[in-house]
């Protein structure tokens, strides 16, 4: 692992770790926690797509 390697990962653990710590106090159900993870990983993964596509 390089540390490009390691610092990426280390970025990508804080943006799905922040999320949840900004939704912490709050009363969330369910069904809606799972609705808004739904569009979380959805924009994690496009954002992924189109980083590997312009090529960083």
């Amino acid at each position: 692992m390089t540390g490009g390697t390691i610092a990426t990962l280390a970025f990508l653990a804080l943006a799905l770790v922040l999320p949840l710590l900004a939704l912490r106090g709050r009363e969330i159900d369910f069904s809606r926690g799972w609705k808004m993870a739904a569009i979380w990983l959805g924009l994690f993964i496009l954002a992924a797509m189109l980083f590997k596509w312009i090529g960083m």
